[in-house]
């Protein structure tokens, strides 16, 4: 929810960079044994965080813009009518 606030100057880069990051941390500790036969593999996630760091790129604002905000909207959207109701219902 802090990545949506209005007040946001260069946090939905960083809050965005870091979210993608712990997801690529866990899923590096999931598939360890596999990705230890891909000698390319640690090349690959240099150019892969440096693309969503690099302020020049902007890959994690990116990637946020393109996949992951209208899925929160739409979280957003549910649970918001869920919570609606829920208050209605007590009201009854």
């Amino acid at each position: 929810m802090a990545i949506e606030t209005p007040s946001k100057e260069d946090d939905e880069q960083w809050l965005a960079y870091w979210i993608l990051y712990s997801f690529l941390t866990l899923t590096e500790i999931v598939l360890q044994p596999i990705l230890d036969w891909m000698p390319v593999y640690y090349t690959l996630k240099l150019v892969l965080v440096a693309w969503l760091v690099l302020p020049q790129f902007k890959g994690a604002a990116f990637i946020y813009h393109k996949f992951v905000r209208e899925k929160i909207k739409q979280y957003d959207v549910v649970r918001n009518h869920i919570s609606a109701h829920g208050k209605a219902k007590l009201h009854k």
